[in-house]
């Protein structure tokens, strides 16, 4: 391979790298459905890339959709609202938790991210 910029060749021979990665080895195609789906069963609560239904157990401030909030201070919830038990590392909000009563309100979907 070279790497030519403006007529003139700058290096040739080897493969390109870009940040200690090796480039010639990228996958050929797009992973298929089934893989997709495979990997993303494998997938249990409470882990990064994990979605859950959850709940800031206080009624105070509003959180809108891709606001980040820690797990220790949310819980994971029922569908009505009540909850118990903190989560771990950093949340994404994929929602909006309201900061008003009844308790069903403050209960959207969240991703865990770290």
């Amino acid at each position: 391979m070279a790497i030519i910029s403006n007529g003139t060749t700058i290096a040739s021979g080897g493969s390109v790298q870009g940040s200690g990665a090796n480039l010639t080895n990228l996958p050929s195609s797009a992973p298929t459905t089934a893989q997709v789906a495979s990997a993303t069963a494998g997938i249990t609560s409470g882990v990064v890339g994990s979605y859950a239904l959850m709940r800031h157990p206080t009624t105070d401030g509003s959180y809108g959709n891709n606001s980040t909030i820690a797990g220790s201070s949310i819980q994971y919830s029922a569908g009505g609202g009540y909850s118990s038990g903190n989560a771990s590392g950093t949340w994404r909000i994929h929602g909006r938790k309201q900061g008003t009563t009844p308790n069903g309100n403050q209960a959207t979907v969240m991703m865990r991210i770290s």
